[in-house]
């Protein structure tokens, strides 16, 4: 499924990706966004700000950046675009387990304001 444009709202949404599926937003978002990527399922997100993220499938930020207030799961972080580095931005305290990984492109972290521990066998740069 593909949700392109900007998602304008007043306050707040929730999106839940299940059953091995693909779901890829592009374009700002203007309010705050709950996200949780079950396990085999895949979200590839362009330039948007999250409330939280539960990943426990696979984040791919496809060359983009991505901040948000928590991060937690223990799937993995990567971006698939080649000759790119794309920012996972952590704002808040967050328990994430899963692996954080170069993909075709680099995958950077930064984290502001909280402990974001990461126990895995991280790879990125």
């Amino acid at each position: 499924m593909i949700v392109a444009g900007a998602q304008l709202g007043a306050a707040r949404a929730a999106v839940a990706i299940i059953g091995g599926g693909v779901l890829i937003m592009s374009g700002a978002t203007s309010f705050a966004i709950v996200i949780t990527i079950n396990p085999g399922s895949t979200l590839q997100l362009d330039n948007n700000k999250t409330e939280s993220v539960n990943d426990n499938g696979t984040l791919d930020l496809d060359g983009f950046n991505l901040t948000s207030d928590t991060f937690t799961g223990n799937g993995v972080v990567t971006n698939s675009v080649a000759s790119s580095t794309s920012t996972l931005s952590v704002s808040g305290t967050s328990a994430f387990g899963g692996v954080i990984q170069n993909g075709a492109g680099t995958t950077a972290l930064t984290t502001t304001g909280g402990v974001f521990p990461l126990p895995a066998a991280n790879t990125f740069t």
